[in-house]
Formats: structure tokens, sequence, C-alpha cells
């Protein structure tokens, strides 16, 4: 029997037994996973074949390993939202023991979700999880605005406006992080053109998104359509602008 044969044989066995053990109690235990060694060729080669068999025989979510991404941020997940992400964009949640076994120095390679293809797998999100995932996309992904081009503007609805209703970025949209500035924009209250204020649209969207800002006369010159213009000059005799 070759050396080969005999290494696959007992990588399977080993995920034998760590299977057996994850259903019965949701543990991995340690000692029975090979791990690389710098100076042991039989051993990495092991620890190689056994993370390619563990990644083709556990689910996560009911999902092979192997097909699935690891969501970063998995503590912002609602439980539909985790649920909906798992079955549309394979992204998972990795079980803290999986965590625990990769850090340890587990041979796998999980991989990590990309933030365009979440972006463009939400152009099919429920509006129910809009709000759940506007907010974990923001926060749990870098720069997120940079990623939108003009088809997932007008195709991603994650953005709240005063009725309450999930809008698209298509367009100029008003943030009046100050109430006091909402008389500057003519819409009646409440108007699919103004976004409704949280922590995460303060803080992530601005006008690369097509959101404006008031406060500012250079974003107040975007779209003067909707300035009360009347309203403007009280504001600008009140030197609210000043500086600018």
């Amino acid at each position: 029997v070759s050396g080969n044969t005999q290494m696959q044989a007992l990588a399977s066995a080993l995920v034998d037994v760590v299977l057996h053990i994850w259903q019965a109690d949701h543990t991995f235990r340690q000692t029975l996973v090979p791990i690389s060694h710098p100076h042991g060729h039989f051993r990495n080669g092991l620890a190689a074949q056994f993370g390619r068999e563990l990644l083709d025989r556990f689910q996560v979510e009911g999902r092979r390993l192997e097909d699935c991404f690891s969501a970063p941020r998995p503590e912002l997940l609602t439980v539909p939202l985790r649920a909906w992400l798992a079955s549309e964009l394979q992204v998972v949640v990795l079980p803290e023991a999986l965590k625990h076994l990769l850090a340890a120095g587990a041979a796998m390679h999980i991989q990590n979700a990309d933030v365009n293809r979440v972006l463009n797998g939400m152009t099919k999100l429920p509006p129910a999880l809009a709000s759940a995932a506007s907010r974990w996309l923001f926060t749990a992904f870098d720069n997120v605005t940079a990623h939108f081009t003009d088809h997932l503007r007008r195709s991603v609805c994650l953005l709240q406006v005063e009725d309450k209703t999930f809008s698209n970025f298509a367009g100029w949209k008003w943030l009046c992080n100050d109430e006091n500035w909402r008389p500057l924009i003519k819409h009646a209250e409440p108007s699919k053109a103004v976004v409704l204020k949280t922590d995460i649209a303060e803080k992530y969207f601005d006008a690369s998104i097509g959101v404006l800002n008031p406060a500012m006369i250079r974003d107040l010159a975007r779209n003067i359509s909707d300035v009360n213009t009347a309203a403007f000059w009280q504001f600008f005799k009140a030197g609210a602008f000043k500086g600018q």
C-alpha cells in the first residue's frame, strides 16, 4: 500500500471520528486534528488531506464548508438575515469550535465573504431584512461605498427614508443630521427624498452614494431643485454657512 493511500485512509478515518464527536456534542477534539509542522513531511501531507476532506464533508447551515464563505462580524447578524445569507449567498457563521481549530493551525482554507459578491446578492434582499442588512454590511466591511456601481445604486434597497420604507441609492437623497436643517429641503414630511437619521446613515452615507448634506453649500448645489429658496436665504443671512 502506497504512502499516499495510507495517508488518505488515515485522514478519512480521523475525519470520521471528528465528525462523529461533533455530531454528539458540537466540539472538535484538537488532539485528533493533524497540524502542519515545518519539518514533518508526512504530517504536513496528512494535515492537508485531513483539511480537504473536512472541508468537503463538514456542513454549516446545511451546506458543505467547501462551498461556503465566512461572514465577518457575525454578532451583528439577526437570525433571519443569517438564514438568508446562508441560503442565498452561502455566507455562513463559522462555529466557534471550528474557529479555534483554525487558530490552532488546522490546514484548511475557508473563503471570506467578498463585499462585491455580497452587494450584488443584496439586489434580491427581502425588504424585511433591509435594516439588519444595512447595519451589518456597512459595519462589517471596509469602505463599502467605494464598491457601489451605478447598477448597485439602482438595485440595492438599503436606504431607509422618512416614511420608514427602504429605497435604492439612485438620484439624490438628503440626510439631515440635525433636524434644524430639514426646512432647507422643500419636500413635505415624510418624504422619500430624505433619509431617515440613523447611526449607520450618519457614519457611512455620503455623496459618493447619492446622499447629500443640506448643511453643505456644495451639496445644495448638486440638487438645487430640492432646496427651499426662502429657507436657504434665512439660513445664509443667519451665518449658517459661514466659512464655506
